[in-house]
């Protein structure tokens, strides 16, 4: 699942304003305003698949560092149950 906040990290690193990155994708045609961004960064809504293919092009980074790291344990798996 998409993490906004590896969103703001990555963009930060970059040394991009929310504002700016819109007008980067604005000059790529890929139109995304401002509002926009800032709601993907606070998980308000979610990007699409082209929207974040697009912004990990952009921002120097794979797509999977935007996303939330899996996780396999078996707790999870067994609703918290252990087998003994």
């Amino acid at each position: 699942m998409f993490d906004g906040t590896k969103l703001k990290q990555a963009r930060q690193r970059k040394g991009l304003s929310v504002f700016a990155l819109a007008a980067e994708l604005y000059g790529v045609g890929h139109q995304r305003s401002t509002p926009t961004l800032r709601a993907w960064e606070t998980g308000k809504r979610q990007p699409r698949v082209n929207d974040l293919a697009i912004l990990a092009k952009m921002l120097d980074v794979d797509i999977s560092d935007l996303m939330e790291p899996a996780d396999d344990t078996p707790a999870q798996h067994n609703n918290g149950v252990h087998a003994e």
